[in-house]
């Protein structure tokens, strides 16, 4: 049987699913934020402990930022099904659009979450450079 992409598109496309499914288990189970809070005294007393606490992404911003963390894993299977073998050349086209509107989100978002989403981008970018351009049936000349 047919491989549905190539060897390169398939390690791209597989690399890029993993690293989206790691940004999600990031974003429910590493500390994103850290607070040091500690009570006043009154003067000449001994100081108050530091309390230090961290809180992970979808604690401080709420299931909804989950939403966001799954677009790049949205976008590769997206990616993917337009990429497979027997695919058109408009859905080859749209799925270079959206790698490359997925990699401007990227740059836009550098200063923040943006450094972490650029990985996906550039597994889709190979995905897309590797995979099989389609044909465009000719038609023969009278």
């Amino acid at each position: 049987m047919a491989r549905p992409w190539t060897l390169p598109a398939t390690v791209a496309l597989v690399a890029a699913a993993l690293v989206s499914l790691a940004l999600l288990v990031l974003a429910l189970v590493a500390p994103a934020y850290s607070s040091e809070s500690q009570a006043a005294t009154a003067e000449g007393a001994d100081p108050a402990p530091v309390e230090r606490s961290t809180a992970t992404l979808v604690q401080v911003n709420g299931v909804g930022a989950l939403v966001l963390v799954a677009i790049p894993l949205a976008v590769t299977l997206l990616v993917a099904l337009l990429l497979r073998r027997g695919s058109s050349r408009a859905e080859f086209v749209v799925a270079c659009a959206i790698t490359l509107l997925y990699g401007g989100l990227c740059v836009l978002a550098l200063l923040s979450i943006g450094m972490f989403l650029a990985p996906v981008a550039l597994c889709l970018v190979v995905a897309c450079a590797t995979a099989r351009i389609p044909e465009v049936p000719r038609v023969a000349a009278a």
